[in-house]
């Protein structure tokens, strides 16, 4: 990632995703049904394609994540395998005093960059 900032034209997407988990995804909470699927786990496999972690944050340990997971980044030069907190502070501290507002979150945690302000 080298020291570039996020607010660098080269990085839209970063910054879309980084606001997308400032505003959403690190607030999502598992409902009835996940912590449903999590007491059921020795009777039932999960396979989902939702990148949201809900299914692990309530408590199931065998998900099997088609797309993925939101809470983990992994490194395309070495491979490591990053929880996505982590990221963001380096995003945080590649970019010292920026603010970010939005208009508004989709239901799919999805942003419009056009609705994002970065001070």
């Amino acid at each position: 990632m080298g020291n570039v900032p996020i607010v660098d034209d080269r990085f839209h997407l970063p910054i879309k995703t980084h606001v997308e988990f400032v505003f959403r995804m690190r607030a999502l909470e598992p409902n009835k049904t996940h912590l449903t699927l999590a007491e059921l786990e020795d009777k039932v496999r999960i396979v989902t394609q939702n990148v949201d972690g809900l299914h692990s944050k309530a408590g199931s340990k065998l998900v099997e994540e088609l797309h993925g997971s939101a809470h983990r980044v992994i490194c395309l030069t070495c491979s490591q395998m990053t929880p996505r907190e982590d990221l963001q502070n380096v995003l945080l501290n590649m970019n010292p005093g920026m603010e970010l507002t939005i208009g508004s979150v989709r239901p799919d945690g999805d942003v419009d960059m056009n609705e994002v302000g970065i001070i």
